[in-house]
């Protein structure tokens, strides 16, 4: 009787924080059998992982998906969408261009690694136990699901696909057409029935994936079930409940907004014009070096008004003493391009997965393309030439 009298006197967040942590460590250990069962798995049949091709030798469009990037959803949920979009772009730099030989087996994790912060994964929406948390490389089941799609479409074997154990408003889970993905025990894998290759993009608003082959093939067709996913039952949203100290939390996004970011290079005086007309306080700026401090009017850019402005300093004036160096105008032309690299690579750094629109230097442009930071972006350039 004391202890019934004295478990009912505890305050009600203590009610569910002991076997809260319980659940964690359970599911943890779990989780933890099931990659060790996986991993030995793969030793028996190892899957390995694919290189990349050239486009050119893969002419025919066997199948595509285009799949909506962002949500008009204003529930809690709605920030952890540029955790995802994130996401998604830094798994399309490992996807793209992959070939995919004849008979051979392609695995979403082999092809990925693990999804962490180290690899610049981030935080965003994921179904974890049956809840919608935030979660570290959360939003990747649009990809997975997006692969599910165009591998039927091409005829492709599916070796293995595990369906979500919720009903997901807006994703395919809603329509019975989807392929959930948890690090690394579960895995979405198919064999190719043909020499393929993998093309993976996101455009401002979209997820583009298309597998290209060398040969033509009939459509394939599946005729689908929406009627089995709809008896599932809908996922929780975590985001509202109010349990923050829940073992599947991980934190909430810094924002519920997008932003822009100026990525910057000389300062001509239309160019000063224009950012200053269309700043706010919330955005970012990128920029060489700062020219007010270093007196070099081609830099001298009006950095008030910004949440943070980041400079590229060692690099700008390191290489900009490389170019005056070289006598021969081929080589300080090349001098010039790896400064332009160099301060891309330095100032894409500072890119937040809040930001959603870009105002770029033409000079940095082809470089921040290849790193893959334009994508899930509207894209301005300033243009010089």
């Amino acid at each position: 009787m004391n202890t019934l009298s004295q478990s009912k006197s505890l305050p009600p967040e203590a009610e569910w924080r002991v076997p809260t942590r319980l659940s964690g460590r359970i599911f943890a250990a779990k989780a933890a059998g099931l990659r060790l069962k996986r991993r030995a798995a793969d030793l028996a049949g190892p899957v390995a992982r694919l290189k990349p091709a050239d486009p050119a030798d893969y002419p025919v469009l066997l199948a595509e998906s285009r799949t909506s990037l962002w949500s008009d959803t204003r529930d809690s949920e709605a920030r952890h969408q540029f955790g995802k979009v994130e996401n998604l772009r830094q798994a399309a730099l490992r996807f793209d261009r992959v070939a995919i030989p004849a008979d051979r087996t392609f695995s979403f994790w082999k092809q990925l690694g693990k999804p962490s912060r180290r690899r610049g994964f981030v935080a965003g929406r994921m179904l974890k136990e049956g809840c919608l948390v935030a979660s570290t490389g959360g939003g990747l089941c649009q990809l997975s699901n997006a692969l599910f799609d165009i591998a039927l479409k091409s005829g492709a074997e599916i070796v293995e696909r595990h369906a979500h154990s919720r009903r997901v408003p807006g994703s395919a889970a809603q329509f019975g057409r989807d392929a959930t993905v948890a690090w690394n025990y579960v895995d979405f894998r198919f064999k190719a029935p043909q020499d393929l290759m993998l093309r993976a993009s996101l455009t401002d608003k979209q997820l583009v994936l298309r597998l290209f082959g060398k040969v033509s093939r009939r459509r394939v067709e599946r005729i689908e079930r929406p009627e089995t996913a709809a008896l599932l039952p809908a996922a929780h949203d975590c985001g509202s409940c109010g349990q923050t100290g829940c073992h599947r939390h991980e934190g909430e996004a810094p924002r519920a907004i997008g932003r822009t970011a100026f990525l910057l290079d000389e300062a001509w005086p239309e160019f000063r014009a224009y950012v200053r007309e269309r700043k706010s306080r919330a955005d970012l700026m990128a920029i060489p070096l700062d020219g007010k401090r270093w007196n070099r009017p081609r830099y001298a850019w009006e950095t008030e008004g910004f949440a943070a402005v980041a400079a590229a300093t060692p690099a700008t004036l390191w290489h900009a003493f490389r170019a005056r160096a070289e006598t021969a105008q081929n080589r300080r032309v090349a001098a010039q391009l790896l400064r332009s690299k160099a301060v891309a690579e330095k100032l894409a750094r500072a890119l937040t997965p809040d930001v959603t629109e870009l105002c770029v230097a033409q000079s940095l442009l082809p470089f921040l393309w290849r790193m893959g930071v334009l994508g899930g972006r509207r894209v301005t350039v300033l243009m010089t030439r």
